[in-house]
């Protein structure tokens, strides 16, 4: 073709004629990189506009730049680093609440007595580890309680659905919630 920027470009194998074993791509342009090498440097340069906007003051959180993480704008900096305890309880109650959410999930559905009392056990202990998270994460100051809250995001987000979960059931399924609560009664 005449238009040069969409010219057939030699391989090693090709033919000119049949353009078997050609790649096709623009003239002058680097051949494709691989997406790990692409994923890589978007990652450096999202980290580099985000030390500049905090560094620029243009950030949007009071005194933590765009994204509240402290002034080195990412997780990974020293001013958003928690102390091997805190790390240590925050890494035993998330292994522990996913447990209990996984025990939670597996009583479903809340049908009779037994299920439901699974279900409240399990509930009021993921209660008390919600509310051991929550604790520690306010223990902490400034990016470290932001880089703490940022971590436990999603396992937060699943605590809280499961909470929502259970409290619907209770409205959906409320014969068999009065009949466990009649049980429950019974044993106290």
């Amino acid at each position: 073709p005449d238009d040069a920027s969409a010219a057939v470009v030699e391989g090693e194998d090709g033919d000119a004629k049949t353009g078997v074993g050609k790649r096709k791509r623009r003239r002058g342009m680097p051949p494709p990189v691989a997406n790990e090498d692409a994923l890589a440097v978007l990652k450096e340069m999202a980290v580099a506009n985000r030390r500049e906007l905090v560094n620029a003051g243009l950030g949007g959180a009071p005194g933590g730049g765009a994204t509240g993480w402290g002034a080195a704008g990412d997780l990974e900096s020293d001013a958003c680093k928690l102390d091997d305890a805190t790390e240590g309880a925050l890494r035993d109650d998330a292994g522990m609440a996913n447990e209990l959410l996984r025990h939670f999930w597996s009583a479903q559905p809340l049908v009779t007595p037994a299920r439901w009392d699974k279900a409240d056990r399990v509930a009021k202990t993921l209660e008390k580890v919600y509310e051991r998270l929550e604790a520690t994460k306010r223990s902490q100051t400034g990016a470290r309680r932001s880089a703490a809250a940022i971590r436990l995001k999603p396992l937060v987000q699943a605590m809280d659905a499961a909470f929502q979960f259970f409290d619907d059931e209770k409205v959906k399924r409320a014969s068999a919630y009065e009949a466990f609560e009649k049980e429950k009664a019974a044993r106290e």
